[in-house]
């Protein structure tokens, strides 16, 4: 693969990519993977990140193979020895690159490179340093919320277009817990866009969508948005998102999904210590939902979760209106069985 000529660089690569589709070859990858992280082998790497650039006029099989490569290999990768990498990644979710001269809908080539280069983003992103040039690119992350913000899963086919909103989704959910200045500015930016929070949304109430389990990740990334900022979601949306995993939670007959059920579960306790006020003036009736759940829910985990979020809202509700006194109406009754789970919760 260092050889000039396109004709070796080619069988090279062909031979890596059929080593490291085989599972078995445990040794083999490690070894691999040593080399492709060493110096020595910067100029393969860089090779195959070009190899990447849609914009070019790369051979169809080289950049297929250079895709699969990186995904496997993406961990020894680190992106700050390659200036260029970023930007030949980013091409492959270009949909001016690759969409037809009529107005026509994305060809099932273009498809399928945004999501090689979704996949190629979310892999590079588990290591820390990738994840921090990922998210100081304004320009990727726009293109990276593209399937989601169009919202061409309702807007065309769920089928047609559920592998691609799932890896949109992926890397949004991985750098979206991205630390420090550069991942507040983040939040914010996809806080801020009301296409793609308006789609995210939509998600959660689309039944199709909650078959494909795309709403897990969604409920991920939510929860992780500040929904105290200024730009966005309204107070209104803050409130629909709530009642939504309130009644994930609460109502048994709203999923047999127990992972969702237990997701939208740890929201909602979030949510319920952070918004507090949020939460009770735009879900009036959540609080005797919960107070039910305390008694009448199927698993013990719902009770330790129902038991947590009135807790929260007792402690971080401050207004004195008629929401705080029907909570502590409801709480009266209540309050014995909090205090057992909780403390029950404490000695397991």
């Amino acid at each position: 693969m260092k050889f000039e000529s396109s004709g070796s660089y080619l069988s090279g690569a062909r031979i890596l990519d059929a080593l490291l589709a085989q599972s078995e070859l445990k040794e083999q990858h490690s070894m691999i993977a040593q080399l492709i992280g060493s110096a020595s082998c910067s100029q393969i790497v860089e090779k195959l990140l070009q190899a990447l650039d849609s914009r070019s006029r790369q051979d169809k099989e080289i950049m297929e193979l250079a895709a699969r490569i990186v995904v496997k290999l993406a961990g020894e990768i680190h992106l700050k020895r390659f200036p260029q990498g970023i930007l030949c990644i980013s091409s492959l979710l270009e949909t001016s690159q690759r969409q037809p001269d009529d107005d026509s809908a994305p060809s099932d080539e273009f498809k399928s490179l945004m999501k090689q280069g979704l996949v190629i983003l979310d892999s590079l992103a588990a290591d820390k340093h990738n994840c921090s040039l990922i998210c100081e690119d304004q320009s990727l992350l726009f293109k990276v919320m593209a399937p989601i913000s169009s919202d061409m899963l309702h807007l065309i086919d769920h089928d047609e277009w559920f592998s691609v909103a799932a890896a949109s989704l992926q890397v949004m959910c991985r750098i979206v817990t991205s630390p420090g200045s550069t991942g507040e500015n983040l939040r914010n930016q996809i806080h801020g866009n009301k296409e793609v929070i308006s789609s995210m949304e939509q998600i959660l109430e689309c039944k199709t969508c909650r078959k494909h389990k795309l709403y897990i990740l969604v409920i991920k990334i939510l929860t992780k948005l500040p929904m105290d900022a200024a730009p966005g979601v309204g107070t209104k949306s803050r409130g629909k998102f709530i009642k939504t995993m309130a009644r994930i939670l609460t109502s048994d007959s709203e999923t047999q999904d127990s992972s969702i059920r237990k997701l939208a579960g740890e929201a909602l306790a979030m949510l319920s210590e952070k918004y507090a006020t949020i939460f009770l003036k735009e879900n009036g009736g959540v609080v005797d939902d919960l107070s039910r759940m305390l008694f009448n829910a199927d698993h013990n985990a719902y009770r330790i979760t129902a038991a947590e979020t009135l807790k929260h809202l007792c402690m971080h509700y401050k207004e004195n209106d008629d929401c705080f006194k029907e909570l502590m109406k409801t709480m009266k009754d209540v309050t014995p069985k909090v205090n057992f789970i909780l403390f029950s919760c404490s000695l397991a």
